[in-house]
């Protein structure tokens, strides 16, 4: 209540507005307050006060001077009714009193309290139902009601910040005795209008003394309310220090600020708004559809486009509104398909919403010209990145026009980058795809975006090249995901140089190229590493006379279909390797043209390009390159030329090397072919321990074809011990592992062996499913050893079956095959099948010798049956010796050891 103490003279007051003004504030009342008391609007105060409008004197008896407190005041109230009677020009009645019935005045009373009970906020009503954010929602509502108080609400144009704070604002009604109000600042143009808005929503008088904010902070003060400040990052400065002014002197005042950058005042707590994910982004979608479309239900059959065009438009609500208002016109894959165009498809939005949030391209637009030109620069630069950068990479591609970590932090408060924490704990930036999409339109307007996609390639070139170097040490798997996370990158610096028309850039994108090339070929992406190197080496602007182009030259050989074409382009990159006196090139050029010995008539061929390149290596001190070449030697070795001599010290000089390098990915593999080669010599029990070692290295890399390789032998291995549930399971894995990841060879090769544990199983008629379709696959691969392999498995079961004809037509075609590509291991098996056969027509001593035979020749290529063929070969064995004279049998073996391999075949096929 005011103190009775007069401190103006009353006839001072010469106006009826004045002196209800000074009655007012005499009272410590607000114009609204007022105005909710007598059931008044706060405009009708407002006029009273500018006497721009005449009292009426039974309600200001009846109504203000109880509100104003002024019952027990005779003067003023009498000094009031005199100058309210003039303004009306009436006279005061002669008693000098006006009465209101006690009725009357208990009713306007009761009217003035509901009025003050629904004036509790000034929130506009939702038009739209709002769909999910309860975590977001209860997480700011948390802040609120704990220590914070300011929060803001960050986040790019159109991500739903307005209508998210909101909906926090409507559950809050009731928290604050002195209301929750929304002060919009959107259409503010100049910051020294912005405690005006404040001013006019709060009702408080327009100050005539003192400055705006010393009034909005005497009216708060004491007060408990929430300020929604909606939109303050064009007035960032000035809403900065209009708040902390409040917040520092209005104790019970809190503030849910929206902005597209933080404010920066001391206390802020700062709320990335997210944007929407599945399935709140398809509910969204489907909401606002059926205000197009009242039918449209989200469906089985809809539902996956529904969520593609939401993950497209990056769960940006504005999008998906102005995307799911396009229903009048388009279907969803109409949209889909238009989406590569979305600042114009998505316009069109509610005619009464912010004109920047009619379209999506005017809401970004909003965003970039807040930016200053130094900023608006950076974004062009940063929106070149694909799935996001590091600090490092930022830097290179801004170059020397400001500090990296300035021109990241400044875009990351204004909401235009995102920061996450890759899995290996390094923090990375990205845009939204919309943001980046937009960055790119003005990156391509700007004068300097080829400079700019020149230092894109340069910076991911580096950072390829390391990359590659780390792969062969221990931190294989380190960068085996550097890689992956920057994939995106390095796809888009090779499509710059593809089209760039500059000899250097394709030059450079060669070089690139190579350096992710063991990448790829660890991730099974050889279709995209033959489509990229082919293409930039085949660019007609591509200098011929470099390194780059010498090596592409013999990798593209690997990936002809004409042997003709293979060797021209092999005697090619070998020969300009040499004229370009890189001996490092050199010796990659022979590795390269070994490898392509696998299908070679003459391996010899093949073994003087693996010498000359580990010679190489060596001289080089190229511990990595020699490791690799000595292990793809020792596999060479050991399936091309029976020479597991030769195999075994390739692979254990490999191991070695790999080991001291901390090469795991080369000491799984040189490991695993150590045990494929002794399970050849029937050391079973060294063939789990190799296998087991190198398996485990595999999957701690999650190398897939080593683990496919590793899970298919140790298949063998339980085999061999007799567990044929434990061996069909792993070379099952092992199948489906090489058919997910690996070619098609591989693939071949594994349900080789899967057929072969069914064999044991008994169940022949899986087993020739599995080899008719080998053979199949292997014929329209050219691989001659899967096919000849397989006819051999389906030439055993055929023979047991009773079918010798058709059995020896199966094993004499895969004899002659196996022959002429030098596939030792496996004939000695045809030999042995043979004998089986020429047992079955009763020719038990040419059956004698073809087990003799075949036992001399395991014996010189250093190996030996596995425990499941030793075991059918000795019943084989046993009933030849039956049917052979005693005194015969001895001679019989020892000429069979004696004959050669050539003879030994030719004594089959006759």
């Amino acid at each position: 209540m005011a103190s009775k103490e007069p401190v103006i003279p009353l006839d001072s007051f010469v106006t009826f507005g004045d002196l209800l003004r000074y009655a007012r504030r005499r009272a410590r009342l607000t114009q609204r307050e007022v105005a909710i008391a007598v059931g008044y609007s706060e405009a009708q105060i407002s006029r009273l006060e500018q006497n721009q409008r005449p009292p009426d004197l039974a309600v200001l008896t009846a109504l203000f001077i109880p509100a104003l407190y002024l019952e027990d005041e005779p003067e003023i109230v009498a000094r009031l009714l005199d100058l309210a009677a003039q303004a009306r020009g009436e006279e005061i009645p002669k008693d000098g009193a006006i009465t209101f019935s006690r009725s009357i005045r208990s009713e306007t009373r009761e009217i003035a309290r509901t009025i003050e009970e629904e004036v509790r906020h000034n929130l506009p009503a939702p038009l739209t139902s709002f769909i999910g954010r309860e975590k977001e929602i209860a997480d700011i509502q948390n802040l609120l009601e704990g220590n914070a108080r300011l929060v803001t609400l960050t986040g790019i144009g159109g991500s739903g910040k307005t209508r998210l704070a909101l909906q926090v604002a409507h559950r809050l009604v009731d928290a604050y005795r002195n209301g929750v109000w929304l002060i919009e600042l959107a259409n503010i143009t100049d910051a020294g209008h912005m405690s005006q808005a404040f001013i006019a929503t709060l009702g408080m008088p327009d100050p005539r003394d003192g400055s705006p904010i010393d009034a909005i902070k005497k009216f708060l003060r004491g007060k408990q309310a929430l300020l929604i400040a909606d939109n303050c990052e064009h007035l960032v400065d000035s809403a900065a220090s209009l708040l902390n002014e409040i917040l520092t002197h209005c104790p019970r005042v809190r503030v849910l600020a929206t902005s597209r950058e933080a404010l920066n005042v001391s206390g802020e707590v700062r709320y990335q708004v997210p944007v929407l994910l599945e399935p709140e982004s398809s509910r969204l979608f489907a909401d606002r559809a059926r205000h197009i479309l009242p039918s449209f239900e989200l469906t089985e059959e809809n539902a996956s486009r529904v969520a593609g065009i939401c993950s497209r438009l990056d769960g940006l609500p504005l999008a998906i509104e102005l995307a799911a208002a396009r229903l009048d016109a388009l279907g969803m894959e109409e949209i889909l398909q238009l989406l590569d165009d979305r600042f114009h498809l998505l316009t069109g939005g509610s005619r009464t919403s912010l004109p920047r949030h009619q379209t999506l391209r005017t809401a970004i637009d909003w965003s970039y010209e807040l930016l200053t030109p130094q900023e608006q620069s950076s974004f062009r630069c940063l929106s070149v990145f694909a799935g996001g950068f590091t600090l490092d990479a930022a830097g290179t591609v801004l170059g020397n026009e400001t500090s990296a970590l300035d021109a990241v932090t400044l875009l990351v408060e204004k909401s235009l980058l995102v920061v996450n924490q890759s899995p290996l704990r390094e923090t990375r930036y990205r845009m939204l795809e919309t943001i980046r999409e937009y960055g790119l339109e003005k990156l391509r307007e700007a004068a300097d975006e080829s400079e700019i996609r020149a230092r894109h390639l340069a910076h991911f070139i580096s950072f390829a090249e390391e990359a590659n170097a780390g792969l062969q040490g221990p931190e294989h798997t380190v960068w085996m995901k550097r890689l992956e996370l920057d994939h995106e990158n390095a796809r888009l610096a090779l499509r710059f140089a593809m089209d760039d028309t500059s000899p250097l850039t394709a030059r450079s994108g060669l070089r690139l190229a190579h350096s992710l090339s063991y990448f790829w070929y660890l991730r099974g992406m050889h279709e995209e590493r033959r489509n990229w190197i082919n293409g930039l080496m085949n660019l007609p602007h591509q200098p011929r006379l470099t390194t780059e182009y010498a090596r592409a030259l013999c990798m593209s050989a690997n990936w002809q279909d004409n042997p003709k074409d293979a060797y021209r382009n092999f005697e090619e990159g070998i020969s300009l390797s040499y004229a370009l006196e890189d001996q490092s090139t050199v010796a990659i050029a022979h590795s390269l043209r070994a490898g392509y010995g696998w299908l070679e008539e003459n391996p010899e061929e093949a073994r003087a390009h693996f010498e000359k390149s580990i010679a190489l290596h060596r001289e080089l001190n190229e511990h990595w390159e020699l490791a690799r070449s000595l292990a793809e030697l020792g596999e060479f070795a050991q399936v091309r030329q029976d020479d597991r001599m030769t195999a075994m010290q390739s692979f254990e000089e490999s191991l070695r090397i790999s080991r001291k390098l901390g090469d795991k990915r080369g000491m799984a593999f040189a490991l695993i072919r150590l045990g494929d080669l002794v399970i050849e010599q029937g050391r079973i029990e060294d063939a789990k321990q190799y296998c087991s070692e190198g398996l485990v290295l595999a999957l701690e890399l999650n190398d897939r074809e080593t683990m496919a390789w590793g899970i298919n032998d140790l298949g063998v291995v339980a085999m061999c011990e007799g567990d044929l549930a434990e061996a069909e399971r792993m070379c099952a894995e092992s199948l489906k592992l090489s058919r997910d990841w690996a070619g098609k060879w591989h693939t071949i090769i594994r349900r080789y062996w899967l057929a072969r544990v069914v064999v044991q199983q008994g169940d022949d008629e899986r087993a020739v499913a599995l080899f008719e379709e080998n053979i199949r696959e292997s014929h329209a691969a050219s691989f001659d050893w899967g096919h000849a392999a397989s006819q051999q498995g389906l030439g055993n079961i055929t023979l047991r079956h009773g079918d010798v004809d058709t059995a020896r037509s199966l094993h004499a075609d895969a004899l002659l095959t196996l022959q002429k590509g030098g596939y030792g291991y496996s004939l000695a098996y045809s030999l042995d099948a043979f004998a089986a056969i020429t047992q079955a027509q009763a020719q038990p001593e040419r059956a004698l010798l073809l087990l003799s035979a075949a036992d001399a020749f395991r014996e010189f290529i250093h190996t030996d049956l596995l425990p499941p063929e030793r075991r059918e070969r000795e019943t084989l064995l046993a009933a030849v010796k039956e049917s052979v004279p005693a005194e015969s049998i001895t001679h019989l073996i020892e000429q069979g050891l004696e004959m050669s391999l050539d003879d030994a075949v030719e004594l089959a096929m006759s």
